[in-house]
């Protein structure tokens, strides 16, 4: 549906240096997602909002209608972080692409 990322941004389990981004950046998507004739939607994924200070994320589904509201908003505000940093900041991104990821059930009306 969007164009992101089906792996980890961040793959390795260590890092011997720094991370360093070119420039920070943010990323926002808002979609409607109407269910195909005959389909109701069922479940929707929970929200999801994560902070590590220098990144931040926010998901969040909504009904309208027939209808659902997708809404997503990535931002990251530094450019550089150690190697200490690293296993926050991995699980952070990796928790993006769970999020990213996220399925919304429906069913068939009878």
């Amino acid at each position: 549906l969007l164009s992101h990322r089906d792996e980890s941004f961040l793959p390795e389990l260590t890092r011997a240096n720094r991370i360093y981004f070119a420039h920070p950046w943010s990323e926002s998507d808002r979609v409607v997602i109407a269910p195909p004739r005959g389909f109701q939607i069922e479940r929707l994924p929970e929200p999801v909002n994560l902070d590590i200070g220098a990144a931040h994320y926010l998901s969040s589904y909504a009904r309208e209608g027939e209808c659902v509201v997708y809404e997503r908003r990535l931002v990251v505000n530094a450019i550089s972080f150690s190697v200490d940093q690293y296993p926050a900041v991995k699980a952070f991104f990796d928790r993006v692409l769970q999020a990213d990821s996220a399925s919304i059930s429906s069913k068939q009306l009878p």
